[in-house]
């Protein structure tokens, strides 16, 4: 039920990035044509004050997207991008179900955006005020149990700022994110029908995830050449390398004494789950530092399988630049 409802939270976030971006772009052309009168009017009345060859003619060829482009182009991407993600999750190691179910999301969060750039392109809309950008960090894990030890790890990523205002931007992000921590001397529980053992391990939590965000950008204040920001939304984490490992230490005597239970078959297929983002960011020139917090909306047996109550906290630093 929190899969389903997350995808319903994305559809409504897609219509309203479409309509952010479109309603700013009829904004722009609303500004044009009224400062176009304004200037038309000024050369019939003060022709006098400003000569013609002063007077720069507003641009007449500016370009935006269609009502029917405006209205298909986000179910288009989530068509394309869920069909391509599937196609290209053959290549994520591990139970081809799932991977289909993951490749298809991650196509289905990146495809509008893509689908965006492509009808912008065909009809020639530019924004010189819409960014591609580059980022790349060093980030820190910390769970829910009390005994977790922090491990480092990093993330790697590029996303799309979206000129709205002088104060907002939208943005769309996809990163690679790898995020470790270590469980020390847990007893796991193996049972099978009758049978009941349990072994002491080190967990050695270790594992790869794609990161798609939609975020809202914030600026806070400027300071001579630095710009200060505040960034937010939600962003959905899948699982697609799993190195996680258990390193044997001892057999226990008592079968009732154990952190994790190891029933039959399980572990399960790790998946992944969804979060909130919030970021403090500092800009100057092209270059961008941020500090970011991530974490899971609720607790899952999606992050690791053997506890149904597994919730991560990831903080980043980041360094970036605007391409």
């Amino acid at each position: 039920m929190n899969k389903i409802g997350f995808v319903f939270l994305s559809i409504i976030l897609w219509g309203v990035f479409g309509g952010a971006i479109e309603s700013r772009a009829q904004f722009s052309l609303y500004n044009q044509s009224h400062r176009s009168s304004f200037i038309s009017s000024t050369i019939n009345n003060e022709s006098t004050l400003f000569p013609s060859s002063t007077l720069v003619p507003p641009d007449s060829n500016e370009k935006c997207l269609t009502i029917v482009d405006k209205i298909i182009f986000i179910p288009v991407g989530i068509v394309f991008g869920t069909f391509h993600g599937l196609i290209a999750s053959i290549v994520i190691p591990g139970d081809d179900f799932s991977n289909g179910i993951k490749g298809g999301m991650i196509g289905f969060c990146i495809g509008p955006f893509l689908s965006y750039e492509m009808f912008a392109a065909t009809r020639g809309v530019k924004n010189p005020l819409h960014k591609f950008y580059i980022k790349t960090g060093g980030i820190l894990t910390v769970t829910n149990y009390d005994d977790s030890q922090i491990r480092p790890g990093y993330s790697i990523g590029i996303g799309r700022h979206y000129h709205l205002s002088d104060r907002f931007g939208l943005r769309g992000e996809v990163s690679y994110a790898l995020r470790q921590f270590l469980l020390p001397s847990q007893k796991i529980q193996f049972s099978f029908y009758s049978e009941r053992v349990v072994k002491c391990y080190d967990i050695d939590f270790s594992v790869g995830y794609i990161n798609t965000s939609i975020l809202l950008n914030f600026k806070l204040l400027s300071l001579q050449k630095f710009n200060f920001y505040i960034t937010l939304g939600p962003s959905l984490s899948l699982a697609v390398r799993d190195d996680t490992k258990l390193h044997f230490l001892r057999e226990e005597e008592d079968p009732d004494d154990f952190n994790f239970s190891y029933i039959m078959d399980e572990p399960g297929v790790l998946f992944g789950y969804p979060a909130m983002v919030y970021q403090l960011e500092l800009q100057r020139g092209h270059w961008i530092w941020q500090l970011g917090f991530h974490h899971s909306v609720y607790d899952t047996d999606d992050i690791f399988p053997l506890d149904s109550n597994t919730r991560l906290r990831t903080f980043e630093l980041s360094i970036g630049y605007k391409l």
